[in-house]
């Protein structure tokens, strides 16, 4: 389980992650969803990005 939990915070992941794990509809939207968004954008995740741009 510990293992599991670090790959989620691993760069090689969060540049991976794709779209549907990446949807975060507004009424959904908080300070840990907008911080992972963070940490995948600067992983080089572009559709993050995106979604951090809009």
């Amino acid at each position: 389980c510990k293992r599991l939990n670090g790959l989620g915070l691993n760069p090689a992941v969060l540049a991976k992650a794709s779209a549907g794990v990446l949807s975060i509809r507004a009424p959904k939207w908080s300070e840990s969803a907008h911080a992972f968004l963070k940490r995948c954008a600067d992983a080089g995740n572009v559709e993050a990005c995106f979604t951090l741009g809009m």
